[in-house]
Formats: structure tokens, sequence, C-alpha cells
């Protein structure tokens, strides 16, 4: 292996962006329409209430680098 590196970030979103990217995460896409459809509403009534209206999510990912052998 060369190497390892850590990559650690942050974004903010709004209501309607962060509910976009749960639609992408298969549990989300396999949930129960109704059950999705009350989670979304919260999510949208608790970041009405913040100030700005939005959340931070925090993400991170490695990236291995490694010389193949052989």
């Amino acid at each position: 292996m060369i190497g390892t590196k850590l990559y650690v970030w942050a974004l903010r979103y709004t209501a309607d962006e962060y509910i976009a990217l749960l639609d992408t995460f298969s549990g989300h896409i396999a949930m129960d329409r109704a059950r999705n459809a009350r989670l979304y509403r919260e999510i949208r009534r608790l970041l009405a209430e913040r100030p700005d209206g939005r959340l931070t999510r925090h993400w991170s990912a490695v990236l291995t680098v490694a010389r193949r052998t052989g």
C-alpha cells in the first residue's frame, strides 16, 4: 500500500435538498410511502423551526492508494 487519505467535509441542506438526498438511499426508496411521507413532513417541520431552515450533514471518505504486485 502506498498511502491512505481521509477526507472530511460538511454540507448544508434545506429541507427539500435533504429530502432529495434521502430519496437516493435504498432504505428510503424501500420505505412504505405513508411512513416516508410522515418522516419528510417531520423533517420539514423541524427545519422550519431553525433560524436558517437548514441542517448540516457531515461526510467522510477514505482513499486508499496501492500498487498492484504480481
